[in-house]
């Protein structure tokens, strides 16, 4: 049999078999479900409007790309992800300009442990729609799963440029920060993260205290202006506030999580957790040339008292 004959033959069979699939589509109860779900919502709001992809992303619905987005969005409130990724691949085929079917796609590939092909959706949706904070901002969550700590804090930046200020921001920016050693910018951004959402997770906040002991030419000289803060602002620990030091000290190389559990036990009040947190943020930037001065004007400018901001003035470090 010569080629030209097997591809008439190939296709042969797969005509043949379509019929077969289709009925098999047709009888499947969760295909017919699907079905009546979209062909019910034809006509009114689309059922993707406000729906974040992979638990991350709302994307811009728009009239030609609706039937897939709502297909997608159908699929993965099933946990089907795989199939959603399908449905959305199938539609860039014949949108291969629409940013928004990048985005869908972009944010089930990372919420299913594939990061690079996520950033590479990302990357394509930045390019159709340069102007959209959350392309960028998802790009740069791409790109920090990957490790590339660099291309993520410029995609941040950008999405931050756009206008975009949001907690997902503050704390991916920080933890890149993080990884480039800008321990003090890193530390403001988590304290940005803070000032959004007072009741971070504990794992975040043991992530954050956990800055403080990194540089360990600085580990001393962070814990003096720590202490003069506290000092100054009034501060009394109580006796699990100086055991969660201790703890946090002997934990160095540690998962934020497992140090979360041990400090969860100590049963520490969450505003005295956070009131530490700050604290150790602060002396952070205070420690670090690239956020000193910004760090002393702005404890000194949220200090109403004039008795406790004259203490500041004399315990912090001069620019």
């Amino acid at each position: 049999m010569g080629m030209g004959e097997t591809r008439i033959h190939a296709l042969g069979v797969l005509a043949g078999a379509l019929p077969i699939l289709f009925a098999a589509c047709q009888a499947d109860p969760a295909t017919q479900e699907l079905r009546a779900e979209l062909a019910g919502a034809e006509h009114g709001p689309s059922l993707a409007v406000g729906h974040r992809f992979g638990g991350r992303i709302a994307v811009e619905v728009t009239p030609e790309a609706r039937a897939a987005l709502e297909e997608a969005c159908l699929l993965e409130q099933r946990n089907a992800l795989e199939p959603a990724i399908e449905v959305l691949g199938e539609a860039i085929e014949d949108l291969p300009r629409c940013g928004a079917l990048y985005e869908a796609r972009g944010a089930l590939y990372q919420a299913t442990g594939f990061p690079r092909a996520a950033a590479g959706d990302f990357l394509r949706a930045t390019g159709l729609t340069p102007g959209r904070a959350a392309s960028w901002l998802a790009l740069g969550q791409a790109y920090e799963a990957l490790d590339l700590a660099r291309q993520a804090l410029e995609a941040l930046e950008q999405a931050e440029q756009l206008g975009e200020r949001g907690l997902a921001l503050q704390l991916s920016k920080a933890r890149v920060l993080r990884a480039l050693g800008r321990r003090g910018l890193a530390a403001r951004h988590y304290e940005r993260a803070l000032e959004q959402l007072s009741e971070l997770p504990l794992e975040v906040l043991v992530e954050a205290a956990a800055l403080a002991g990194e540089d360990r030419a600085r580990a001393a000289e962070i814990a003096r202006l720590r202490d003069g803060l506290e000092a100054c602002r009034g501060a009394s620990l109580s006796d699990e506030a100086w055991l969660l030091r201790s703890l946090l000290e002997e934990s160095r190389g540690e998962s934020a999580r497992e140090v979360a559990e041990a400090v969860r036990a100590l049963e520490l009040p969450p505003a005295e957790l956070e009131s530490l947190t700050r604290n150790l943020l602060s002396a952070v930037q205070l420690a670090d040339g690239e956020t000193r001065s910004t760090a002393r004007t702005r404890i000194l400018d949220a200090e109403p008292d004039p008795t406790r901001r004259a203490s500041l003035e004399g315990c912090l470090p001069r620019p």
